[in-house]
């Protein structure tokens, strides 16, 4: 019979409370002891809110302490956001989104108000290209901006999510005259997530729209307005505030 040394082996985490595996067997809750030899052991601890503890140790019966420290989980796979974005390039834009996440798969919701603004002169005859009495100046200004997107996130780590993503946005366009014209554009893009603490983060999405479809009337004035199809087409940035739960 050959006999080995044992001691009581102290175990303790931070946080507290933490359920402990010791060889795929659950021995209770931190803080606890068990007498244990010398030995390489798997430990595995849980605790919610907090990334699952996973190491093989050797346990030394000539030092009787083991403590843990278990990082955060800020990311979650279900949650629900809510936040403040400013859109730059093609289409200059501040607003804001809400969506959530149901076992990774995204869904999103955005509105925004555009700072895109042209102007333009009416003919009202179609003929008289002389007469100032038929000509008409208008405003045009990019009024709404709205739409929303479906993706599948991965999280990376305690704080990071990545989430490609892809949607559709409406672009209206209203004159200081009446006009009133639309186009709907096709996106592509990734959103890029930091948890800075367990309720609050900060976002990034580059994403590229292509258009889909537009009324008649956008389609005429983009024709002789170069930067009226760079509100519904190009490349654009978010970047964002949020608070999550």
């Amino acid at each position: 019979v050959e006999l080995s040394s044992t001691a009581k082996i102290s175990f303790s985490s931070t946080p507290s409370g933490a359920g402990v595996l010791i060889d795929g067997t659950l021995e209770g809750s931190t803080p606890f002891t068990k007498e244990m030899a010398s030995g390489t052991y798997d430990i595995r601890a849980r605790y919610y809110g907090y990334r699952p503890f996973h190491r093989k140790m050797y346990i030394d019966v000539a030092n009787p302490t083991v403590h843990f420290k278990m990082a955060r989980q800020l990311m979650k796979k279900n949650t629900f956001y809510f936040g403040a974005d400013g859109q730059f390039g093609t289409l200059t834009a501040v607003g804001g989104t809400m969506g959530f996440y149901a076992g990774n798969v995204n869904i999103e919701a955005f509105y925004m108000k555009g700072f895109g603004k042209e102007t333009v002169y009416w003919n009202s005859t179609g003929n008289d290209t002389e007469g100032a009495a038929h000509w008409a100046e208008e405003e045009l200004e990019v009024k709404t901006v709205a739409g929303g997107k479906f993706g599948y996130g991965f999280i990376l780590g305690t704080r990071f999510r990545v989430t490609p993503q892809i949607g559709c946005t409406y672009v209206g366009v209203s004159g200081n005259k009446e006009t009133s014209v639309y186009a709907l554009s096709g996106t592509v893009g990734v959103r890029l997530e930091a948890a800075c603490t367990s309720h609050f983060g900060i976002s990034l999405t580059p994403e590229y729209a292509f258009k889909l479809a537009e009324a008649d009337g956008y389609k005429l004035l983009s024709s002789v307005l170069p930067s009226m199809k760079d509100w519904s087409e190009g490349f654009n940035c978010k970047v964002g505030v949020y608070f999550f739960f």
